[in-house]
């Protein structure tokens, strides 16, 4: 388990220790607008898919060119 303690930058490292360290492909039900988006440029760069993003702000993440990233509704 990795925690970033709510801190978009800690975000960001754990995506970076995931995928290099445990090669994931897939982030399932990230937590948080602020620390979602600060990962998103990673996210794309590396074509990982990204379910269900749990975010406030959801129209970040409702756009046509995030192809890999999936909402619920």
């Amino acid at each position: 388990i990795l925690d970033d303690g709510y801190s978009p930058e800690n975000a960001l490292k754990n995506y970076k220790k995931l995928v290099d360290d445990f090669k994931i492909d897939t982030i399932l039900a990230p937590f948080g607008t602020a620390t979602t988006q600060q990962s998103l440029a990673f996210v794309k760069d590396k074509k990982l898919a990204l379910f269900f993003p749990v975010v406030t702000e959801s129209k970040i993440f409702r756009n046509a060119q995030l192809k890999d990233v999936v909402n619920l509704t």
